[in-house]
């Protein structure tokens, strides 16, 4: 695979550090950093008084029709049910299901990530890519459960091995152990520390506008033997 990737300028869209295989690319490989939608202003307001002291919680799991997310949501709201946290679950498509919301939570089909997660303490998710990178573009540890069949077990893990969260069985993970990994996650400064680390090392990535110069020259040029330079990771 590398040997017929090495042939084209390849733009990632991640950072080295989430990538298992970072040491392995060929050196056509540009890691650019994530590049997040820059969506209007939902005018989404928190339901709770600007002086609430509990931390916020962000639910997020996949908005796609590829997996049923309503256990993974139930289990997550089982789990906080009345703790010491506010609740926020973006659920998507599975909105509308019958779930029991307790008291200290509350349910909306979207909310855009960076209106969010600058008030957020910890993220639940699925470990897709696009939340995990935007949780850790603010800092925010996480508690992963993935989907299988995905890239997503494997990001996980990742965040587990790289410190800014834990990884749990997505299928199987019962309420007590995502509590028990959601304060974990929220007491322990190691978390916020190492997600502190891969949001300095997102901001410093060359972002979307290098990624539009190296693209530039392949559509003016498309029957051009590819030569885009790649700029060296900082």
């Amino acid at each position: 695979m590398w040997d017929v990737w090495a042939r084209f300028p390849t733009l990632c869209t991640t950072i080295p550090e989430l990538d298992p295989l970072a040491d392995q690319v060929p050196p056509s490989f540009a890691y650019v950093g994530p590049v997040f939608e820059r969506l209007p202003i939902s005018g989404w307001c928190p339901p709770w008084p600007v002086d609430d002291p509990r931390p916020l919680v962000l639910v997020s799991f996949t908005t796609t029709g590829g997996w049923d997310q309503t256990s993974r949501i139930q289990r997550t709201l089982t789990a906080l049910a009345n703790g010491p946290y506010r609740v926020l679950v973006t659920a998507g498509r599975a909105a509308a299901a019958g779930f029991a919301v307790p008291s200290n939570a509350v349910l909306v089909p979207h909310v855009p990530h960076g209106e969010v997660l600058p008030l957020a303490s910890a993220v639940v998710t699925h470990a897709g890519h696009g939340t995990v990178a935007a949780a850790l573009a603010h800092g925010v540890p996480l508690v992963c459960l993935p989907n299988p069949g995905s890239d997503q077990p494997a990001l996980a893990t990742r965040v587990e091995d790289l410190g800014p969260g834990q990884a749990l069985d997505g299928e199987l993970a019962s309420p007590g152990e995502i509590k028990r990994a959601v304060d974990d996650v929220l007491a322990g400064p190691l978390y916020a520390a190492a997600a502190g680390r891969l949001a300095r090392a997102i901001a410093t990535t060359p972002g979307d506008a290098t990624a539009v110069s190296l693209l530039e020259p392949l559509i003016r040029h498309p029957r051009r033997p590819p030569s885009v330079p790649v700029p060296a990771h900082p």
